[in-house]
């Protein structure tokens, strides 16, 4: 994800970017339409890190898994080789 939007910029460009977008606006909208703006980008921002959260626990819950799947396939794979032991030693 090379391409993610501010990607190249460092965090104090991010909060110059930031402060002049919300100058520029704060300076254009009457105080409800900015209270409306405001409410609304606040929402944005909390369904992004809810979305970010969500991946993540889903992320650590895949890895937490494959671990036990392993062991699970190791055991029946020694299980099945024990099974093949037996029976090649009834014939």
């Amino acid at each position: 994800m090379d391409n993610i939007l501010f990607s190249n910029l460092s965090p104090n460009e991010i909060v110059a970017l930031v402060s002049v977008f919300g100058i520029g606006v704060g300076n254009s909208l009457s105080d409800e339409e900015l209270l409306v703006l405001g409410n609304f980008m606040v929402s944005a921002g909390v369904a992004l890190l809810l979305i970010v959260t969500q991946r993540a626990l889903l992320k650590s819950q895949e890895s937490s898994i494959a671990p036990d799947m392993q062991l699970q396939i190791q055991e029946l794979r020694t299980e099945i080789q024990q099974l093949k032991d037996i029976l090649n030693n009834q014939i």
